[in-house]
């Protein structure tokens, strides 16, 4: 942001998150506007809102491929994001009910739980960095084998001109180390600014097709 009206020097985006606690989105004047801001406990015990990180990746790309082989042909859809933080919400919502899936696994302080001990450091929403993790992944978007049935069967026997017959997925498999459902999720949308928020959405659906394509 190259400049805001001389009596603004930020604001924060309506609707652009839940609250400083959590990591929200703000309009600064030298800032980009897809900064995470949120509380974060001074070394004095102050409490400050401040920058904490961009959910804006470093860099996103996509592999793709076609293979055939006589009759058959294999295409395929790799996707790769670096970097983009996420607020995981729903990570913070599951160690304060004491159900996390890794929540009694063994933590930097001895005797107690890895859940309990990420929540004791979020501190009520004083250290909202807690939550805030890094959303790099590859995603196989999409694969398919397709056969091209020869022309004398399916003239003789299906009476048409052309037959393929094709498998295919989406969303197969995610590589990810983040720790909810998917990092690619947002709370409020496809939207222009704060599409960083996790608060237990329901992931894209992994989907399988069979298909027929006839041609008379």
């Amino acid at each position: 942001v190259r400049s805001l009206p001389d009596n603004v020097a930020n604001f924060v985006i309506a609707n652009s998150g839940f609250g400083a606690n959590y990591g929200r989105g703000r309009i600064a004047r030298g800032q980009v506007s897809t900064g995470i801001w949120g509380n974060k406990t001074r070394a004095d015990g102050t409490v400050v809102d401040t920058l904490l990180a961009d959910a804006n990746p470093r860099f996103q790309m996509q592999f793709s491929n076609d293979f055939t082989f006589r009759g058959f042909s294999l295409s395929g859809l790799l996707d790769w994001r670096k970097g983009g933080s996420v607020s995981n919400m729903t990570q913070n919502l599951f160690d304060e009910g004491g159900n996390s899936y890794d929540y009694d696994q063994s933590s930097p302080e001895a005797g107690t739980p890895l859940g309990k001990y990420r929540y004791a450091q979020w501190n009520g929403g004083k250290n909202a960095s807690q939550y805030i993790q890094d959303g790099s992944y590859v995603k196989l978007r999409e694969i398919t084998l397709a056969y091209q049935v020869p022309a004398s069967v399916t003239t003789n026997f299906l009476r048409g001109r052309d037959l393929r017959v094709s498998l295919s997925g989406r969303n197969l498999h995610t590589w990810s180390k983040y720790w909810s459902f998917d990092p690619e999720v947002n709370n409020f949308g496809n939207q222009s600014v704060v599409r960083f928020v996790d608060l237990a959405p329901f992931p894209p659906t992994r989907s399988v097709f069979l298909g027929f394509d006839l041609a008379y």
